[in-house]
């Protein structure tokens, strides 16, 4: 049986709290935490911030692993 992909594309948002995300694929385009967590409930799941101006990147929580990738990030301060 295949398993289906699940994403989600955020673009010019600003997500407040913390966050629980039911998702395999996340795409953050100039997308701004303001939260302390952010929940990944699929095991494997990756998440990826473009053209983003990153102060503080949230906590990552997940069961598994979780692939992060920044592309074309500003880091405004240490990781």
């Amino acid at each position: 049986k295949d398993r289906q992909v699940v994403s989600a594309l955020f673009c010019s948002s600003e997500i407040y709290g913390d966050v629980r995300l039911p998702f395999d694929k996340i795409v953050c385009e100039r997308t701004y935490f303001h939260g302390d967590t952010l929940q990944m409930t699929k095991g494997g799941a990756s998440i990826s911030f473009a053209k983003t101006q990153i102060h503080s990147l949230p906590y990552m929580e997940s069961e598994t692993q979780v692939h992060l990738c920044l592309e074309d990030c500003e880091l405004t301060d240490v990781i």
